[in-house]
């Protein structure tokens, strides 16, 4: 006959003390899963975005929220990057440096576009600290798997096949493509009219590149 301490000792060898169980991992990514469509909801019927909002629609607690986000920025910024995945840099060339670093920043750019405009307006503002995660620096380097970051490789990697001048700085090259490229987004945000970023984007990243180029770009 089993007695309460037998039992309990049965259970810790189990289910190890700090591992949760398949159980509560689904509860968890449910939770998370429910708040992120909450929000997408909110975000699409033009009601006010907050975590209060978030969570009285959800039915889950603020406590819940924050154990998963930091603030509704890190919400959203968890939305737009859970999808993009870091594939190896590496510059050939077979394809322009345009096209090379218009590749790193695809990705982003189709999320963009496909979370639509009033995600974006929500997302896309002067104080959101997310925005560092993939478009941002600590201390004067920019951050490893960020846009910035990939994009600053390749540039390295052109100036030592003669892509680029050896005069080229990686660094501020680098971060004026980033600048472009939000302001791409800041005026697409702002539209009203049925634009597409991409094709803009990539239009203003070749003009601009061309520039830097000891060859075609």
């Amino acid at each position: 006959m089993f007695d309460i301490m037998s039992i309990k000792n049965i259970k810790e060898k189990i289910m190890p003390a700090g591992r949760p169980s398949k159980q509560t991992s689904k509860k968890n990514k449910d939770s998370r899963s429910h708040l992120i469509t909450t929000a997408l909801e909110l975000i699409k019927n033009g009601e006010s975005l907050n975590v209060r909002a978030i969570c009285s629609r959800s039915g889950l607690s603020t406590g819940t929220f924050y154990y998963y986000f930091r603030d509704k920025d890190d919400l959203l910024g968890y939305c737009l990057t859970q999808s993009l995945a870091n594939s190896p840099i590496e510059c050939c060339n077979e394809y322009s440096l345009s096209e090379q670093i218009f590749a790193v920043y695809l990705p982003l750019l189709q999320q963009y576009q496909d979370l639509g405009k009033p995600f974006m307006r929500q997302f896309y503002t002067g104080n959101n600290s997310s925005l560092a995660r993939y478009m941002g620096e600590a201390e004067g380097q920019f951050l490893k798997g960020t846009v910035m970051f990939d994009s600053q490789e390749l540039i390295k990697k052109a100036i030592q096949k003669g892509m680029l001048s050896e005069t080229t700085d990686s660094y501020k090259l680098s971060a004026d493509i980033c600048i472009l490229i939000k302001g791409s987004v800041f005026d697409w945000c702002l539209s009203d009219y049925k634009d597409k970023i991409i094709p803009t984007a990539k239009r203003l990243l070749q003009n601009y590149l061309a520039a830097f180029s000891s060859q075609s770009v």
